[in-house]
């Protein structure tokens, strides 16, 4: 499944074709989502040590 991924999205672009800004920002990027997918982690912890349902 990651040689597809690779093959249909990452290999079919050059570095060239990427605009500067949008290199610089993608770690940025890439710590948001990651940031935002601990907090989620986060409170559906808390939710749970306090017994909590989520509907």
């Amino acid at each position: 499944m990651a040689f597809i991924a690779y093959v249909v999205f990452l290999r079919s672009y050059s570095r060239e074709a990427i605009a500067p800004c949008d290199r610089r920002l993608a770690p940025l990027r890439a710590l948001g989502v990651v940031g935002i997918f601990g907090i989620v982690v986060a409170c559906l912890w808390v939710l749970h040590q306090t017994r909590m349902v989520v509907v």
